[in-house]
């Protein structure tokens, strides 16, 4: 299982786009926050975190 985050709702009023599902490529607000990369909640069930790539190989999140 992987988990996932809610993109904050600015990011869509900014950008007026929503990202594809890693997996899935369905369009979405939800992501992991490790990885920096968008998973549906479906895909996050039936995925591990060690199938996702860093978007970013210098990505590091920031702590909340």
């Amino acid at each position: 299982m992987i988990p996932i985050e809610k993109e904050s709702p600015d990011m869509y009023a900014n950008t007026h786009v929503y990202e594809h599902c890693y997996f899935c490529d369905e369009e979405i607000d939800t992501w992991h926050k490790n990885t920096n990369q968008p998973v549906c909640k479906k895909c996050s069930k039936t995925h591990t975190v060690n199938e996702l790539m860093k978007a970013h190989p210098d990505y590091k999140p920031h702590k909340s």
